[in-house]
This record gives C-alpha cells, structure tokens and sequence, in this order.
C-alpha cells in the first residue's frame, strides 16, 4: 500500500507539469489569434469597403466619420451610454428611451433580415442612424469579444449602474464624450438626410 502512495504522489506533479505546459500553450495560441486579428478595415478604399457590405447598408459612413464613430462608441460605452445588440436596441426605440440616440448599424451582418428592420424603425421614432463597414471593428470598439451587429449610443446613460471613476479611461472618456456625440451626431444626420432626400 504505501508503494502505491509513493508512486500516486508522484504522479500527481507530473500531470500538473502537463497541466501546466497545456495552460502555456493556449496562452501562446491566444496571443497568436489577437496578433492575427488586425483591422479588417486597415487599407480598403471606400468603394471596397461597400463591395464587403450588404446591400441595404445606405448610407455607408465615409472613412472619416466611421472613425469618429468608432471613437464616440469606445467612449460610451465605457461610461456605460450604449445598447448592444438589435434587440436591446429595438426595446429602446419602441420604448421612447433612443430620442437623443444615435444608431451604428454593421453593414457586413448575414443574414441582412436580422436588422433589416432597424432603419425603418429609426425612422418612424426620428432617430439618426448610419452603417459601418465591420461587425467585427464595431463589437471591439463597443469593448466587446464578439462581434455587434447594433449599437445604440445614447445621450444619457443607460441603466442604474454609474460607472467606476478608477476604471480604465473612464474619465477621460466622461470628459471625451459629450463633445464627441455632439460632432458625430451632427454629422450623421447630416448624410442621413443627404441620403434619404436623394431618394
């Protein structure tokens, strides 16, 4: 019997070792994956990045104004102002909460019927909205792993939880934000009525 203890003890660190090695090698794959996940955005033209779009994403925000959303949507939501998702969103809107909102729509989203019905939504409770080009630039500007499909950044904060003042950028966020939504919101009006008085 205490043979077998002996040899069960020390077994034990070995497969821990293994454990170990394991746990370093998904590290390193980890780190390749990120390291692999540049902008899918870095380069295209803007023709091209309407070809990677469906072909309800009208009107596609122009480079510069897809920066200053990608900006104004970091910001909100780490001082907590944003909706994530198409059904959060809907809520929002069907509720009266997106008055002062600006909708970000991705316009490389498949099947196109799962937000398909946003815009008209926007529309009829006359809130801006625009298309970017990437679901994937969208979610990790939004702070978010996965790829976002609707985003609704709003004036006032979203929900009862205030923020963490200590977190990461919140305060330069706070500071950021409201001169932020005030320039990309402008602006996305702006093309949205170009686009719709075109139509």
């Amino acid at each position: 019997e205490k043979k077998e203890k002996k040899e069960k003890k020390e077994k034990t660190p070995d497969k821990k070792r293994e454990r170990d090695d394991a746990d370093d090698n998904s590290s390193k794959k980890k780190k390749a994956r990120t390291e692999e996940e540049a902008d899918p955005l870095e380069g295209l033209s803007y023709a091209d990045m309407q070809l990677r779009c469906c072909e309800i994403a009208k009107p596609l925000a122009q480079p510069d104004l897809q920066r200053d959303v990608f900006t104004l949507v970091t910001h909100a939501s780490r001082i907590k102002h944003v909706r994530r998702g198409v059904k959060e969103v809907v809520k929002c809107l069907r509720k009266g909460n997106a008055k002062d909102g600006v909708i970000v729509l991705a316009g490389d989203i498949s099947p196109v019927d799962v937000l398909s019905h946003v815009p008209a939504l926007a529309e009829e409770k006359n809130v801006p909205y625009t298309y970017v080009a990437s679901k994937a630039r969208l979610g990790r500007a939004a702070g978010t792993k996965r790829p976002t499909s609707c985003i609704l950044v709003l004036k006032e904060r979203a929900g009862s939880a205030a923020p963490k003042q200590d977190a990461d950028g919140v305060k330069e966020a706070s500071a950021a934000f409201p001169k932020a939504f005030e320039k990309t919101s402008a602006a996305v009006k702006k093309e949205l009525n170009a686009f719709l008085s075109s139509l």
